[in-house]
């Protein structure tokens, strides 16, 4: 976020001080002011000059501050104006915040050696689901199958992947003893799509806590990231709620890359107790 000293006093600034002052431009103080997010405190009826005050830049310092998060100018003004709930612009705020971590996390790993798992508590969205379920006799099957059925949704529907990333679901019988198979496990494949309009068959998945833990290394050496997570929870005394969950952050698509470098987060849903 931009740096801003001021002293509070009843001084006028010109808009080129007041753009100065906040490190934008006069232009995007005008702009700002067209969309009715900014009003200068007195507008000269002869030249047309504006005259900021100290109550005004903290205006301004408000919108950039909502700004820096990505916020839309749009929703900025909603947000001023308290046209929605406030609980609306937060929602999306914590939206990003667990993006942003998830992405610091991924960030991390290219210099994180393989065996290095941090399991953190993460909140898993509503999400409404394509779902096709499979028995995949190895590893290159169960790819191709995913690869397959994201074609044909994408081509079919208005799916919902830039916002929610498509995971894959492993049921109970896909594990023994807590340790995740590789040779003719079942799995259900997840397509985000968008909840206006949906086919009758889709899945709805319920907002809800989980334990993830993004793990850098071939998918054949994935137990370790399951023996991670399954001795975190029962550590501290969670509940598991639902199936195991892959997304495939970085893999086989980037031929920039070795087996050794896959980047998958793995995430089991949980009731805190």
């Amino acid at each position: 976020m931009l740096e801003v000293k001021i002293i509070k006093n009843n001084k006028f600034y010109t808009i080129s001080e007041t753009a100065s002052i906040c490190g934008i431009t006069p232009r995007t103080l005008r702009h700002y002011q067209e969309l009715g997010l900014l009003t200068p405190t007195s507008t000269n009826p002869n030249t047309g000059y504006r005259g900021y005050n100290y109550a005004n830049l903290e205006r301004i310092i408000l919108i950039l501050t909502l700004k820096d998060t990505n916020m839309p100018l749009k929703d900025i003004k909603n947000y001023l104006e308290r046209k929605k709930d406030v609980k609306h612009f937060l929602d999306n705020l914590y939206k990003q915040k667990a993006a942003l971590e998830t992405s610091i996390n991924i960030i991390k790993l290219y210099d994180a050696k393989n065996d290095v798992l941090n399991p953190k508590i993460i909140e898993l969205p509503e999400s409404l689901c394509l779902t096709k379920h499979i028995i995949a006799t190895d590893i290159i099957e169960a790819a191709k199958s995913c690869h397959e059925f994201i074609y044909e949704s994408l081509k079919s529907y208005k799916c919902d992947i830039r916002k929610q990333h498509s995971f894959v679901e492993y049921p109970t019988e896909a594990f023994i003893n807590n340790e995740v198979t590789l040779t003719n496990f079942p799995m259900i494949i997840c397509i985000p799509i968008d909840k206006n309009n949906p086919p009758k068959e889709a899945v709805v998945y319920n907002k809800c806590e989980a334990v993830s833990v993004c793990y850098k290394g071939e998918y054949s050496k994935i137990g370790i990231a399951y023996k991670a997570l399954f001795k975190y929870i029962k550590d501290h005394g969670f509940t598991r709620i639902g199936n195991p969950r892959e997304i495939y952050i970085e893999g086989e698509d980037n031929i920039n890359i070795s087996e050794n470098q896959y980047v998958t987060q793995v995430i089991i849903p949980i009731k805190n107790l």
